[in-house]
């Protein structure tokens, strides 16, 4: 440090643990070179310090501050022991969250019959030809449905972090795409899906369902809000709805509005107005336009000819694809040129469209440049993902290749929604009724990686860190529903508390 003309040193480690500087020093004076301001520099000074007890405590606690804890826990005999029980259980938690882990990209799979499942693999493993053993010793301790639940929270928890850093840093242009259903038990909810493009490629991600509590827009987009925020966290739900170019819905009168009543869509950009003076970057909603609809098929009589009711099919067909699919025409005529890297595009209206938040003169002299590319012709012929990727790798062309991204996550339909609406249907029975599970259950089906490359410590860690754990006795788990089928316990249960509600019905 110089301060004045003079040089000044400060050791680093006995200025952060003052309390014991002071415990080893006459009358508890703290030395200046321990001090913020430090001391000045004696080559004398340092020598003395560097004997001093204090200075050589001091150092050792800031190298076992840095070192993993899995290293620190093992400078003792205790800790060893404890680091060994730790890493049995953490053995025993990994392999049910294993378990629990694949039932969610499988969705076909319960809490209820997780026990059953962990237990079959167990006699399954034990299990040889030529010596059948009746007597394996399994252990019951977190095989319920309610440590299923709570595997699941742990999993998704751990990657959180991961999948928000993933977003923030990967990503080039975000669609929010929702669509609402009543479910296979009769719950009206909202399914929210957020559609990335990145260098690597266009990926979809689960945000959340929520059930539907208030009638009208503003109650459709506080579920949309909620269920977001339920699933992914304020902060990364904050960010994208600040940062999508594009929302993609449905085109029911909650969502765009009718006869001059606003949808969810303008109430949240109402909202987002008073933030911070952007609009979804400043990006102008571009609504759907509800076409005039045709009787088709309205006067059928026997005397019509085959060819004239297959004409009348086609027509059908195509008038329905151009109302789910087709926006309106001022929006296609503006993008499709730039898509197609026409010559005569209208940079100006594309600005106004998608591109609010870039700058209107560095875009128009990239796109300039772009067309006096020596290999144009070559470029036009690419998809537009590839083209994508090829602009990418020069920082010539920022601004087109954020316009092409957006374009890209446009995709004007919510068929991602219908598929994520029929996953979540899979989902739902008699004894799967938990919002908060079935957020979990697609939060590591849509977004988590793999089982094969799913790292379970980090679940693991926060598991072991939630509660005190202890080794606990389960005399009477064989005897619970869950294993019915498994052991004659659980068999023998069931069929006297069948007889016992049979007798009480007689009763009455």
């Amino acid at each position: 440090m110089h301060r004045h003309g003079k040089h000044y040193i400060k050791c680093i480690a006995c200025n952060k643990y003052p309390d014991i500087v002071k415990k080893h020093t006459i009358k508890s004076q703290i030395p200046k070179i321990t001090q913020d301001l430090g001391a000045l520099f004696r080559q004398e000074v340092i020598d003395n310090h560097l004997t001093k007890p204090y200075h050589t405590i001091s150092i050792k606690i800031l190298r076992l501050s840095t070192l993993p804890n899995s290293i620190v826990q093992q400078s003792t005999q205790m800790s060893r022991a404890i680091l060994k029980a730790n890493e049995k259980l953490g053995n025993k938690i990994g392999s049910l969250m294993i378990h629990t882990y694949g039932d969610a990209k499988k969705l076909t799979l319960s809490a209820y019959t997780y026990p059953m499942r962990v237990i079959t693999s167990q006699m399954a493993s034990n299990f040889t030809f030529n010596e059948l053993n009746k007597n394996i010793t399994y252990d019951f301790q977190y095989l319920t449905p309610a440590s299923h639940k709570e595997f699941l929270q742990c999993i998704v928890k751990s990657y959180k972090k991961t999948f928000s850093d993933k977003l923030i840093s990967e990503t080039i242009s975000m669609s929010l795409r929702c669509d609402g259903s009543v479910d296979r038990s009769q719950i009206d909810k909202m399914y929210i899906i957020l559609k990335t493009v990145s260098l690597k490629g266009v990926e979809q991600y689960f945000l959340g369902a929520g059930q539907v509590e208030q009638r009208g827009a503003e109650g459709i987009l506080d579920t949309i809000e909620t269920a977001c925020i339920n699933n992914v966290g304020h902060d990364v739900t904050e960010y994208i709805f600040k940062n999508i170019s594009s929302i993609v819905t449905d085109g029911a009168a909650v969502n765009i509005g009718s006869e001059g009543v606003g949808g969810w869509v303008d109430v949240l950009e109402d909202e987002l107005k008073g933030t911070d003076g952007k609009v979804l970057k400043d990006i102008k909603l571009i609504d759907f336009q509800e076409k005039q609809k045709h009787g088709h098929n309205l006067y059928v009589t026997e005397n019509r000819s085959v060819s004239a009711i297959c004409h009348e099919i086609v027509e059908t067909l195509a008038n329905f694809l151009q109302d789910r699919i087709d926006i309106d025409k001022y929006f296609v005529s503006t993008i499709k040129p730039v898509a197609n890297l026409d010559s005569k595009a209208n940079i100006r209206n594309v600005f106004d469209v998608l591109g609010k938040d870039l700058d209107l003169a560095d875009l128009n002299m990239e796109y300039t440049d772009l067309m006096e590319h020596n290999r144009l012709e070559e470029i036009r012929q690419m998809p537009l993902p590839k083209l994508l990727q090829y602009l990418s790798g020069s920082k010539e062309f920022k601004n087109i290749t954020i316009l092409l991204a957006r374009v890209i996550a446009a995709k004007p339909h919510s068929a991602d929604v219908e598929r994520l609406i029929s996953k979540s249907n899979i989902l739902k029975s008699i004894n799967r009724q938990n919002l908060q599970v079935e957020n979990k259950y697609l939060f590591i089906h849509f977004n988590m990686p793999a089982l094969q490359n799913w790292d379970p410590r980090p679940a693991i860690q926060i598991w072991l860190n939630q509660n005190e754990r202890r080794i606990k006795k389960t005399p009477k788990a064989k005897e619970q529903e869950w294993f019915s089928g498994i052991f004659m316990e659980a068999t023998k249960r069931k069929s006297e508390d069948q007889t016992e509600q049979t007798i009480k019905k007689r009763m009455f």
